[in-house]
């Protein structure tokens, strides 16, 4: 069971013992972070789960929590390790079971891949506006994934064409991608199934590059018979602020790519 799996089924801490906790003085970094004034606050959020209230924090704490935090992972990364989150409790069982286990991760062995936080849920079906989509009796068009399961802005998306033509997306996705969801304080990984009109399903075909599919589903263009797709795979950030940059000249991103283009290669023909 994982960290969120636990939180969803209302348990306690395990490593609680006669209602304090038996680690106090070297807890893990995480529990100095989470700190509440509030005790009915946080017994309301164990209580429920799923649909309890924000729990007050000392944010002040939460802020030096997440500076050290991200300390600790930019040397993990510079001394050559594992930067992939971990859940607690699956990570303390394996550290425990061993004598030798320090002195094998530091030799690079990856003993914890056992414990890494999974992003583990899957979409189904859901009703949407009286129109229900399922991914079960839905015809798979494209996938695309962007990161590492575990990782925070872990990414996965399905898209769908449901039995009456119209298109849906199946995602999943970390705590710090679209798809997370609120609970309590704390972002945790989530799942969405999104509907698309035609136009919005190729364009999410064209982000990812897939330019025979799109040729294949909607055919080409007749009202421009002198034009390709040409899809070019994108890392997110490019995306992003190409979208805002063609945003700002109030053109679309095709309009904006295509200018750029054709000011590099007449600079190219006059040199």
């Amino acid at each position: 069971m994982n960290g969120y799996e636990r939180h969803y089924a209302n348990l306690s801490c395990p490593l609680l013992v006669d209602g304090k906790c038996s680690v106090y003085e070297v807890r893990p970094l995480v529990c100095h972070g989470y700190t509440s004034y509030s005790w009915a606050a946080c017994a309301d959020s164990l209580r429920h789960s799923r649909t309890s209230k924000c729990v007050p924090l000392d944010w002040g704490r939460r802020g030096t929590y997440g500076g050290a935090q991200d300390g600790m992972i930019t040397a993990l990364c510079d001394l050559g390790f594992e930067k992939q989150p971990l859940e607690l409790i699956a990570a303390l069982k394996v550290a425990l079971a061993e004598p030798d286990i320090v002195e094998r991760w530091l030799g690079g062995e990856a003993v914890f891949a056992n414990a890494e936080e999974k992003c583990e849920v899957s979409v189904v079906r859901r009703s949407i506006d009286s129109r229900m989509y399922d991914t079960a009796q839905a015809e798979v068009i494209a996938k695309y994934a962007y990161g590492k399961p575990g990782e925070p802005y872990y990414r996965e998306e399905t898209l769908y064409r449901a039995k009456n033509g119209g298109f849906f997306l199946g995602g999943i996705g970390g705590e710090h991608s679209y798809y997370a969801h609120l609970v309590g304080n704390r972002l945790v990984p989530g799942e969405d199934i999104i509907e698309l009109r035609d136009d919005e399903a190729r364009r999410w075909l064209e982000d990812q590059g897939q330019t025979e599919i799109i040729e294949r589903i909607f055919g080409l263009d007749s009202a421009a018979d002198n034009t390709t797709v040409f899809g070019v795979p994108l890392p997110d950030e490019i995306k992003w602020r190409a979208e805002l940059a063609a945003a700002k000249r109030a053109s679309s991103v095709e309009q904006w790519i295509e200018q750029l283009i054709r000011r590099d290669l007449a600079g190219s023909i006059d040199e």
